[in-house]
């Protein structure tokens, strides 16, 4: 079927025309070369309901706190597995932020 080279450009395309999708709408304000404020709260997100309960069972209610973890403690959650962990990635990648530690 698909590498996995071949996946994750297909994840960058849509996450790309996500964020656009959001800034058009209104949704997501357009970067203006202004700071972002200090914290973020995660709703602005837009996870998975699977991916809000693994943020809360953790205690993470901001993009900052997320950051802040690693990936194994997002492995480490019952029910969160690898799409959990992409998603939450994703959403870090797009704040231009990243999860302390990673496992790759």
């Amino acid at each position: 079927m698909f590498n996995a080279d071949q996946l994750r450009q297909f994840a960058d395309i849509l996450e790309t025309a996500a964020r656009g999708f959001r800034e058009i709408s209104g949704a997501v304000p357009a970067v203006s070369g202004e700071p972002e404020s200090p914290q973020t709260p995660l709703r602005e997100c837009y996870l998975s309901v699977r991916s809000q309960k693994a943020c809360r069972k953790l205690g993470v209610e901001t993009v900052e706190q997320l950051a802040a973890k690693t990936e194994r403690d997002i492995i480490d959650l019952k029910n969160c597995g690898v799409a959990v962990l992409n998603e939450l990635r994703a959403a870090l990648r797009v704040r231009g932020k990243a999860f302390t530690e990673s496992m790759i």
